[in-house]
């Protein structure tokens, strides 16, 4: 998990990690990218709006390395034309803050069973 708020990480990262997910998590785009390419995940659960490196290259480059990668982005600042972007970058979904934890949880359920049929 990506976002350069520290309270927003640790409450999405605390809620996964007591839900049973092994969770890694960083605090910018660039950390989460050298995460990604050392220790591959299945999904990456990003911030949009991150300085130096954005949800959204973010998504790029890690679906660049790995094009099977669920990638979930997150902002506050959602427009129909960054949901659009996003989505068309090959974003699994795109959710809105403040980000209802179950129903984060619930989208993160359908990536995986959709991951396991086509895996």
């Amino acid at each position: 998990m990506a976002d350069d708020e520290p309270a927003q990480l640790e409450l999405v990262s605390g809620f996964l990690a007591r839900q049973g997910f092994e969770v890694l998590t960083a605090a910018d785009g660039r950390a989460a990218l050298e995460s990604f390419k050392a220790e591959p995940v299945d999904l990456i659960l990003t911030d949009q709006k991150m300085p130096g490196l954005s949800g959204l290259e973010l998504l790029q480059a890690a679906r660049a390395a790995n094009p099977e990668v669920a990638v979930i982005v997150m902002t506050a600042y959602g427009t129909i034309e960054h949901a659009v972007a996003a989505i068309k970058g090959g974003a699994t979904d795109y959710l809105t803050k403040p980000v209802s934890l179950d129903a984060l949880l619930h989208r993160i359920g359908q990536v995986r069973d959709r991951q396991r049929l086509l895996g």
